[in-house]
């Protein structure tokens, strides 16, 4: 049977299996659905066999699963049939509880603690608004979707058996591995409720250590924030100007902790009333938790990747390239966000260096000039390594359509010391 959910238009193809639909039901706990009749093609595909249940994606091979599984691998797919079908409200792929009446916002990447926290803070009676997505109105507020926490199992060592106990009295559906919360009255926000963004609060989850809340760079949070946030998207260049705008407009913090109970107590000191005034700690080593937060994260540095172009002629070593007029860039903290569309829908980041060769690049330029120019800037670095850098930087620029191969039309405007 055919299954869609209120404000889509997708559907999804399930079974009609009773501890399937018990688990669907948990998941989306304030997400109306209904039956449909359609010919559309679903954005998922749930298959009884026997007493089992499959997932069934186009291209890829059956995989065996269990209900509560099954309604998880829908809950990612309705998720990206939000984005798809709002290509220009942004999603934010993060957790985000209401504090004094104002959210904060915790984004990463999948098995960076937000389900965990947020539940922790569920447990001292915070309003959760999402553990995984959290879509923006046109004023920049948080909506809720109505879709429960989920865990997974087992809980981390810290948890406290008063949060274990928590936990399991409110149990929705559970697998032994993945595991909804049913909250109480109150803890979850009814769908399609909204309420203003405090703050952005990234997690960095530590094996020891006291919980501290230090102020985060803005250019890091609009990292964390960029890759994950713009897959399904065909034009990123808007997406890009709301989360540069939203991380230069919040405070942004980030979260050092190993214990949960510490963590809450340090966000509901900091953030108990508005506007909040934690303490801002200086960060010890910014290299160093830049490298942490980004470690599943491939958009660090001047990666550039992009599905390449296969219509475009192949990158050749004395190339002059110039930057594609479609292509829109932020800065925030000297790094530079680059943002297309089509080919170029993605947001990329560029180093400071990078950046300078981005900025040669509003006239026609090639490898040899822009590594003149670098030359002279850092006369102590090998000639050959700052070679090697530029060449793979052009390579990338040009696959992935941001700059472009200079044409007759262009100014040949060389580049002079």
């Amino acid at each position: 049977m055919r299954l869609a959910f209120e404000g889509l238009k997708a559907n999804i193809d399930v079974p009609d299996h009773p501890a399937f639909l018990a688990a669907l039901k948990a998941a989306a706990i304030d997400w109306p659905f209904h039956r449909v009749e359609t010919d559309e093609e679903p954005i998922a595909r749930i298959i009884a066999r026997g007493t089992s249940l499959v997932i069934h994606h186009p291209e890829e091979e059956p995989v065996p699963t269990t209900p509560v599984a099954a309604a998880c691998d829908v809950m990612v797919s309705l998720a990206g049939a939000l984005v798809t079908e709002n290509p220009h409200r942004l999603c934010l792929h993060g957790a985000a509880a209401l504090f004094a009446g104002r959210l904060l916002v915790f984004p990463g990447h999948s098995h960076a603690g937000k389900s965990t926290l947020t539940a922790r803070l569920a447990a001292d009676g915070h309003t959760i608004f999402g553990d995984d997505i959290v879509p923006l109105d046109e004023q920049g507020n948080g909506v809720a979707l109505g879709v429960a926490p989920r865990l997974r199992l087992p809980l981390p060592a810290s948890a406290t058996p008063a949060f274990r106990d928590f936990v399991m009295r409110h149990a929705g559906a559970s697998d032994g591995r993945y595991h909804y919360l049913a909250l109480p009255e109150g803890r979850l926000a009814r769908k399609g409720t909204t309420a203003p963004i405090g703050a952005i609060v990234l997690l960095d989850r530590q094996l020891q250590g006291p919980a501290e809340l230090r102020a985060a760079p803005r250019s890091l949070a609009l990292k964390l924030l960029a890759r994950q946030n713009v897959s399904y998207a065909e034009d990123a260049r808007p997406l890009l100007a709301q989360m540069s705008a939203l991380v230069q407009r919040l405070p942004c913090y980030v979260l050092a902790y190993a214990d949960l109970d510490e963590a809450a107590e340090q966000l509901a000191s900091a953030f108990g009333r508005w506007p909040a005034a934690p303490q801002r700690l200086p960060l010890a080593d910014p290299d160093a938790l830049s490298r942490r937060l980004l470690r599943h994260d491939p958009l660090t540095e001047a990666d550039i990747e992009v599905d390449q172009d296969l219509s475009c002629e192949p990158y050749r070593p004395g190339m002059r390239l110039v930057r594609s007029p479609d292509v829109t860039m932020h800065e925030v903290e000297g790094e530079a966000f680059l943002a297309g569309v089509d080919h170029t829908a993605a947001i990329n980041n560029l180093n400071p260096v990078a950046l300078g060769i981005w900025n040669l690049m509003i006239h026609p330029v090639d490898e040899a000039e822009a590594v003149h120019v670098l030359s002279g800037a850092f006369p102590e670095t090998d000639p050959h390594v700052i070679a090697r850098d530029v060449s793979a930087l052009f390579q990338s620029l040009h696959d992935s359509r941001f700059a472009i191969e200079a044409t007759d039309a262009h100014p040949k405007q060389g580049i002079r010391s």
